[in-house]
């Protein structure tokens, strides 16, 4: 199963609930894109609504030798006025800047090389502090020595820093759960696209409209 929605976008004052359970058999794939937005900024709202909580679930459902489910991923968000309130600060300043926050929840044979992708490239991710103190000539030097898939990861961080994207991926109980944020809802939508359209399995296997709303 391949889920690639267009985000949730809450109205002003609205309060909003979504629960998601996947019961999974153990050959079973799934990939689930979850993300919400800061609203309808075409109309000023920035994080303007009451209430956004969503809560996703992965069951596995056929473990050998016994009938009782196991939970693989219970992934839940909360984004509340109240409770940001009640630190003495607003749900805007809560969010840090960001347009966008989601969840992505990779799992099966049929999703393992795109998790894998994911860790590799956050494995690849420079570290907190880690300078690069070449020359510019150096630089460019090095540049031209680069494959083509360095090349565009070299591209991609740039992206992401213009873009203010943040995220992690983790292995999570045989399933990659990736989290990210943007400062726009554009930036969000065109970097999750490029990571899944540049590792190229979910059009292979589910074909080029699965992506649609990630274009």
């Amino acid at each position: 199963m391949c889920l690639l929605p267009d985000p949730v976008q809450p109205f002003e004052d609205s309060v909003y609930a979504q629960t998601q359970i996947f019961r999974l058999k153990s050959r079973a794939s799934l990939c689930l894109l979850d993300w919400v937005t800061q609203g309808r900024a075409a109309r000023g709202e920035n994080w303007s609504f009451h209430k956004w909580s969503g809560r996703n679930e992965i069951w596995l459902c056929d473990q050998p030798n016994t009938s009782t489910e196991r939970l693989l991923v219970r992934d839940s968000i909360i984004l509340s006025r109240e409770a940001s309130e009640s630190v003495g600060r607003s749900l805007r300043d809560m969010m840090q800047n960001l347009a966008i926050s989601g969840t992505l929840i990779l799992r099966g044979t049929k999703m393992g090389s795109l998790g894998e992708f994911f860790m590799s490239e956050f494995a690849a991710l420079p570290r907190i502090g880690a300078r690069d103190f070449r020359s510019p000539e150096a630089k460019a030097a090095g540049e031209k020595n680069l494959s083509d898939y360095e090349r565009w990861r070299l591209q991609r961080l740039e992206k992401e820093t213009q873009g203010g994207i943040l995220w992690s991926a983790a292995h999570v109980r045989s399933c990659v759960v990736v989290k990210f944020g943007a400062k726009t809802v554009e930036a969000g939508r065109d970097w999750i696209g490029s990571m899944i359209i540049k590792e190229g399995s979910i059009a292979n296997q589910f074909g080029d409209q699965a992506l649609m709303c990630l274009r």
